[in-house]
């Protein structure tokens, strides 16, 4: 009981400790690199990112069924190959997009990559930052998610929390190894590169120097 106790004390003082850090790093607007993102850049990095994972999906799915019979196969026999499609085709378009992301960044940003903020040095040390941030946020996050519903739940009567997308295919039944890996990368990898790639590394970048 007493380990436990210290456990849950340490992470509190933890939790406390990098709100701390992040109050104080949000109020100060850190300075911005010289570069030459221009609206186009945003736009195409934005469009890029919402309509790519649907368009490997018109793509694989007409190479796909194109020339397929039209014979009749269990539900539980198709439900397979039809999420590795859906799944295989999102990781794909925040691939592609986050390549494309790349590019803009290195050739608008004097320095290339580097120019742009992307260092490996001291990439470990940076990732261990990383794990141990995520780790003391992820109760603050899931303590707000609880109170999001349950304050939607007393406004709204009857409401029921539509699962997200991801966390169906990892339950579902008819998810296979390689679709829940593919899930997995993309919803906690893929999904997190991309969103700073464009929020943080473009149109950050971007309403900095619109703004003045």
């Amino acid at each position: 009981m007493l380990l436990g106790a210290g456990a849950t004390l340490a992470l509190g003082l933890a939790i406390l400790a990098v709100a701390r850090h992040r109050v104080r790093s949000s109020l100060a607007i850190p300075a911005m690199t010289i570069h030459q993102i221009e609206s186009t850049d945003v736009l195409l990095a934005f469009a890029v990112m919402v309509f790519l994972p649907s368009m490997f999906d018109s793509i694989l799915g007409s190479l796909l069924f194109s020339g397929a019979p039209s014979s009749p196969t269990p539900a539980t026999v198709a439900a397979s190959p039809e999420l590795l499609r859906k799944s295989a085709c999102v990781l794909l378009g925040q691939v592609a997009a986050s390549g494309l992301m790349l590019l803009i960044g290195r050739s608008r940003f004097p320095g290339g990559l580097l120019g742009w903020g992307l260092s490996l040095d001291g990439v470990g040390r940076r990732f261990a930052q990383a794990v141990a941030a995520y780790i003391c946020i992820w109760p603050v996050c899931y303590g707000l998610l609880v109170a999001t519903v349950w304050a939607i739940e007393r406004i709204v009567p009857g409401f029921n929390v539509t699962e997200h997308e991801s966390i169906s295919l990892l339950i579902g039944p008819d998810a296979t190894r390689v679709v829940r890996a593919i899930t997995v990368t993309s919803a906690l990898v893929m999904a997190a590169v991309q969103e700073e790639f464009f929020f943080r590394g473009i149109l950050q970048q971007w309403l900095y120097r619109a703004t003045g």
